[in-house]
């Protein structure tokens, strides 16, 4: 078993180089997707980990049901959008 991302991507090279497997082969072999393989084969180390931006913040209580809690507040943005439209 392979202790982080970058020795997989050195194996996965290696092989690729020495070996001469194809990515399906390579993909087959480690158990990863061939998408992992390709970008294993461009880069020399994997791409760092995405970070989750700020939270979305609702208005209201917080629930995704805004509509439900908030009914004036729902009604007021409703006809703000449509008073165009008259």
């Amino acid at each position: 078993m392979v202790a982080t991302k970058v020795e997989l991507f050195e194996l996965i090279r290696r092989d690729s180089w020495h070996a001469g497997l194809s990515v399906r082969a390579l993909a087959g072999k480690y158990g990863v997707h061939r998408r992992l393989v390709r970008e294993a084969l461009t880069h020399a180390e994997p791409a760092p980990r995405k970070t989750p931006g700020k939270p979305h913040v609702r208005a209201g209580r917080g629930n995704h049901f805004g509509a439900w809690q908030e009914p004036a507040l729902f009604t007021a943005e409703v006809r703000a959008a449509f008073r165009s439209l008259r």
